[in-house]
């Protein structure tokens, strides 16, 4: 395979393939082979002058492909990786944060930006309901819009209330609180064998730390812990009190459900929605700011 020849030479054999990369064999020595992205390199040099290891490292790599240690993944439980995850994801924030300076349009654009994507949402289900009210009969989907029209509208009221008022706290601060975030926060990249790493390092930025948790969050509300998971990363991480404010709006902003021609399909998708708005307000009740 011409992949593993200019990186190996004629002794690599491909044992399988995983998505984009290939696991491979040489020497007796296994090795994950990725297409090579322009600052990955520089990626792993900031991390480490951070005092942060965990990720696999460069064995071998040319100008299209980098071939990674082999991580040897013990099979942990779900939950455990989630927590692995936040573990992670608080060291990762907390070693490489610092202040930025801040343009004010900055704050604008981001405040002008959430209050566009809240108002489309309410302008979608508004026009929703309005459609769905005109009917004699209602399908099962429409009747469970119905049903919880008022949560839905209600999530949006609490965000653009909630970001009205982040955006009264920030809009004069000359700097922000910025990290690397990982911003590919998926389950599947926490490997664990004798110590933890993170894989899939191609969309690391700087950027404001909560975004690593509203992802994380938006993924798997429905399926973990939140409530544990944000105390577990707070221990380690706290978050100030315009960031928690942040997390809250993004998080509390309901998807918009695409109607499809089969019916149960469009009855999960909005059950689903349903539930994820339970959930959430229940997490940002919990979330307290600081006393002042």
């Amino acid at each position: 395979m011409k992949i593993l020849d200019s990186l190996f030479g004629k002794n690599a054999k491909v044992v399988c393939k995983k998505g984009k990369c290939i696991i491979a064999k040489c020497d007796n020595n296994m090795y994950a082979v990725k297409k090579n992205f322009d600052n990955i390199k520089k990626t792993y040099e900031y991390l480490e002058s951070r005092s942060f290891e965990y990720f696999p490292k460069i064995i071998k790599s040319n100008n299209e492909y980098n071939a990674f240690e082999y991580i040897n993944e013990v099979n942990n439980p779900m939950e455990q990786k989630a927590f692995d995850m936040v573990n992670l994801l608080s060291m990762l924030h907390n070693k490489t944060t610092f202040y930025r300076e801040m343009d004010k349009d900055e704050y604008k654009e981001l405040f002008e930006n959430i209050q566009n994507r809240i108002n489309e949402v309410a302008y979608y289900y508004i026009n929703l309901i309005n459609m769905i009210e005109t009917k004699i009969f209602m399908s099962p989907s429409e009747y469970l819009i119905a049903r919880n029209i008022s949560k839905i509208l209600g999530s949006l009221e609490y965000s653009r209330k909630t970001i009205n008022d982040w955006y009264d706290i920030v809009k004069n601060n000359a700097k922000k609180r910025v990290s690397l975030i990982y911003n590919n926060a998926d389950i599947n990249h926490v490997l664990r064998d004798k110590e933890l790493y993170l894989i899939n390092w191609e969309k690391a930025k700087i950027d404001i730390p909560i975004y690593d948790l509203y992802k994380f969050y938006k993924k798997y509300a429905l399926y973990f812990n939140f409530k544990e998971l944000l105390k577990y990363y707070e221990d380690k991480y706290p978050l100030l009190d315009e960031e928690k404010m942040l997390f809250n709006v993004l998080i509390s902003i309901p998807e918009v459900i695409t109607f499809k021609e089969l019916e149960i399909e469009n009855c999960k998708k909005i059950k689903k929605m349903i539930d994820y708005i339970y959930r959430t307000e229940l997490i940002v009740g919990q979330i307290p700011l600081s006393e002042k």
